[in-house]
């Protein structure tokens, strides 16, 4: 464990994490530059305790439901920590992610938190499927959106090649297609074990789709609230009401941006995705950037919370083991 760890933070990778800490940090400055930090100041000045409580509050159901979605899958390969395990884990996952670039590290973290040697394969199967079907509901989310009013053509083109490819994906992984289309020569030694492997853990999800289904529902849920969340910041800093199908468009297409493995938790990337798709929905620059900043800052709290409960733990694999 603790190898697996040292390598996601090795001294040969210190100089990525320091360049893409400059690139996050320069997309920052010019952001605000651009949009005048009096402007976002005098949005952020509507911040109070109530609110900021509120803010915090949504994402409670945010965690349960990724975590509930996630054990859906774990529970497929055997018995599972509570949900109170996996949710600290989940915040673990979020402590990780200010270091590394978008949600990798996390994800990395929490699988490797309940794996063992017979079971590494099935456990980030398993993670890997709770972010898929989360990705697969929000262009499903978006597409509905931009079937329903009336968007932008860049923006309705966008979600129609996002579309595509998730879910084109989805029916490549459910065909056992990638495989199959590998010439057998290039595949040897550990990449066939580890591909055959996958595929036995795949073919379990494959043999109950009714899981894969409930796990899709999750996600549908975890995606009204990702658009709550935005218009409880928006409130949260003053930004009039925003449509709600004009959300459910540009929130994916957000956090899709923003997950773009470039910097630690696609920041400075994700701030000028909301200020530019938020445009599209009739949000000033100022009220946009001051969105993102307050969800930032939430994001950061989460994570925090997550170092606190590493540090107790003095590692990852502390508890994870008893499941109920």
């Amino acid at each position: 464990m603790v190898q697996s760890l040292m390598k996601l933070f090795d001294r040969k990778r210190a100089w990525v994490r320091f360049l893409s800490y400059c690139v996050a940090g320069g997309l920052l400055v010019v952001l605000i530059a651009t949009v005048g930090l009096e402007n976002v100041w005098s949005s952020l000045r509507h911040l109070t305790p109530l609110s900021i409580i509120s803010l915090l509050a949504v994402s409670i159901p945010l965690i349960l439901i990724s975590v509930m979605k996630w054990r859906i899958f774990l529970r497929l390969f055997g018995p599972t920590p509570s949900l109170w395990r996996l949710s600290e884990l989940y915040l673990i996952g979020y402590f990780v992610n200010l270091f590394l670039p978008s949600q990798l590290g996390g994800d990395v973290v929490r699988s490797i938190s309940l794996s063992s040697p017979g079971n590494r394969t099935q456990i980030a199967v398993c993670t890997f499927l709770e972010r898929f079907t989360g990705l697969l509901a929000m262009v499903l989310f978006a597409l509905c959106g931009v079937l329903t009013t009336k968007q932008p053509f860049f923006v309705t083109g966008l979600v129609g090649i996002c579309f595509v490819l998730a879910w084109g994906g989805a029916g490549a992984l459910w065909c056992g297609v990638p495989r199959r289309l590998i010439p057998s020569g290039l595949i040897a030694g550990r990449i066939a074990e580890r591909l055959a492997k996958m595929e036995e853990s795949l073919a379990v999800v494959k043999s109950t789709p009714l899981i894969f289904l409930r796990a899709l529902l999750f996600s549908i849920f975890f995606h009204l609230f990702t658009i709550v969340n935005t218009q409880v910041a928006a409130w949260v800093v003053g930004a009039p009401l925003i449509n709600w199908i004009d959300l459910a468009v540009v929130v994916p297409l957000i956090l899709l941006i923003g997950g773009l493995p470039l910097t630690p938790s696609g920041l400075g990337i994700q701030e000028g995705a909301w200020v530019y798709f938020l445009g599209y929905a009739g949000v000033s620059p100022a009220h946009s950037l001051a969105i993102s900043i307050v969800l930032r800052a939430k994001t950061y709290l989460l994570s925090l919370l997550g170092g606190v409960i590493l540090a107790r733990d003095r590692g990852w694999r502390s508890g994870a083991s008893k499941v109920d």
